[in-house]
């Protein structure tokens, strides 16, 4: 009846999963970054969680609510 069977990749999904604040980063990186508007210039740019430099030159940075 009950047979043992194992399923590929299963640790590292539980890895990812044990880190939401890491696998939030992920997803939004993997999106192209959260959207948002230059605090400079109010143009609406794509910020990933490691920052950006708008074309008005001020840098943005993006940090996830813990």
């Amino acid at each position: 009846m009950g047979k043992n069977f194992e399923i590929k990749g299963l640790d590292k999904l539980m890895k990812k999963l044990s880190d939401p604040e890491q696998l939030a980063k992920e997803i939004i990186n993997d999106a192209g970054g959260v959207e948002m508007e230059c605090p400079n210039c109010q143009k609406l740019i794509k910020v990933p969680t490691n920052g950006v430099t708008c074309s008005c030159g001020q840098k943005i940075t993006f940090e996830p609510k813990k």
